[in-house]
């Protein structure tokens, strides 16, 4: 057994056990909040690696290489159940608000200051979280337009008892997030307005690319208020070429 006979040890040893005792209990109380909805919950591991920052500054348990990765997933799970397009929105959607709580709802202040994360990443500051590889669309053209409207307008139940919108619940759950479609949206105007979605479209055979992103990658201009984090929707293509978001 393991005796510390040294002030130093000790207080290493004490960091160690709350670092163990936080990262079970993250873990625990993530597969309570979500693992009765989905089948399997998707970015747990990274979601409690991610939450462990709150606890140490020390970095001997966090393996963002092997916990934090790429999800990549085909869209629709089923053909014989989406009928529509609001059908894919629905699946779409949920994809997002689950990259959302995967990032502590954008409440982690230095995540994008973290040495280790970005290191991680390859020195960006952007994650692509999902890509989704869409193999079937009822109804074409199915338009960003047509997926934004959705989010806006059907909701997405938090807990037992309350529901919210999908956009409203990034908007305002935790610190505040934003959806942006940067194939669009490349100006504070387009953003503001809602422009140019229309002409963007979700197709057959694509890869789409939910992505976090810090927003001191020039997106801070686009809003009122303080964000720390800021989600993107666009083809992978994009988000690995244009945008240089990290896959891994």
């Amino acid at each position: 057994m393991f005796f510390p006979n040294k002030k130093g040890d000790i207080s290493e040893v004490m960091k160690i056990l709350v670092v163990l005792i936080a990262l079970f209990a993250i873990v625990g109380t993530t597969q309570k909040l979500f693992a009765a909805g989905d089948k399997v919950l998707e970015g747990k591991d990274c979601q409690a690696t991610l939450g462990l920052q709150d606890f140490t500054d020390k970095t001997f348990v966090i393996d963002f290489e092997n916990n934090c990765r790429t999800i990549t997933t085909d869209i629709p799970e089923t053909k014989i159940r989406t009928k529509n397009n609001d059908d894919l929105s629905r699946e779409i959607s949920r994809k997002i608000v689950r990259t959302w709580d995967i990032v502590h709802q954008g409440t982690i202040d230095d995540l994008w200051n973290k040495a280790d994360w970005l290191n991680f990443l390859g020195g960006q500051s952007c994650f692509i979280v999902y890509s989704l590889n869409v193999n079937y669309v009822p109804e074409d053209p199915f338009t960003y337009a047509q997926l934004y409207q959705y989010m806006r307008e059907n909701n997405y139940k938090v807990i037992e008892g309350v529901e919210k919108s999908y956009l409203s619940y990034i908007q305002t759950e935790g610190g505040h997030g934003a959806v942006i479609f940067p194939e669009a949206w490349d100006t504070p105007e387009k953003f503001k307005t809602g422009d140019g979605l229309e002409n963007n479209a979700i197709k057959e055979g694509t890869s789409y690319a939910i992505s976090v992103v810090s927003p001191y990658e020039g997106w801070d201009s686009f809003f009122s208020e303080k964000k720390n984090t800021v989600i993107l929707f666009s083809t992978t293509d994009y988000a690995r070429n244009t945008m240089r978001c990290e896959w891994k």
